[in-house]
């Protein structure tokens, strides 16, 4: 199958994101021994919302990060959007990571509460929830755990980072400007319709 020239990170900018100041916590990247890795999501976020025309911050985890993120937040700007990056995991017991699980479940809670207090300065804050998607750290889960990958998935693959980068560029730029405390789940349609059946028992599209 051929993916998108979004899917893959080869799209050219469109300057969505022209003139915005974008802070991306957990920018970084895991280390991966495989000769060409895929990115994180972090990564793939950094790049794309740069490219879209946006000066961007990017922070990770160490003392000087943290620092430079509180005061990054501190300085938020009217009519400005957040995105938190939850997971499918925030639904469903899945990993067999109580703490993991738990912390994603949280975010929905958070998100809704930070857009309501954030509405009189117009800020708008949003959810992507994400599914499987093919990062370093998703490869590293799924050698620990082969079921994880086993199952069949929605077209027969994993998301990649730069469709979560996508979605999340959407939600920061005007064109959500009345999108708010939205969960944007990007699985596929797995939580809509299952798992698709079997191959070979796909009906034709006419």
């Amino acid at each position: 199958m051929t993916l998108p020239a979004e899917a893959t990170g080869a799209a050219p900018g469109r300057g969505r994101l022209t003139g915005r100041r974008v802070l991306v916590v957990g920018a970084g990247t895991r280390p991966s021994p495989e000769p060409d890795p895929p990115l994180g999501n972090g990564r793939a976020i950094s790049v794309l919302a740069a490219r879209e025309g946006a000066a961007v911050a990017c922070a990770d985890r160490d003392a000087g990060a943290a620092e430079a993120t509180a005061a990054a937040l501190e300085a938020l700007e009217p009519g400005a959007a957040i995105v938190f990056i939850s997971s499918a995991a925030s639904s469903r017991a899945a990993t067999g990571i109580p703490a993991y699980d738990a912390s994603k479940a949280a975010l929905p809670g958070i998100c809704r509460q930070v857009a309501r207090e954030g509405m009189a300065r117009g800020i708008r804050a949003n959810l992507v929830v994400p599914s499987l998607v093919d990062t370093p750290l998703g490869r590293e889960a799924s050698r620990l755990n082969p079921g994880r990958a086993a199952r069949r998935l929605p077209f027969g693959r994993q998301a990649t980072a730069w469709e979560v980068a996508y979605a999340t560029v959407w939600l920061l730029s005007g064109e959500s400007s009345y999108v708010n405390a939205h969960p944007l789940v990007l699985d596929g349609g797995a939580t809509s319709f299952g798992w698709p059946p079997e191959p070979g028992r796909i009906p034709a599209i006419p």
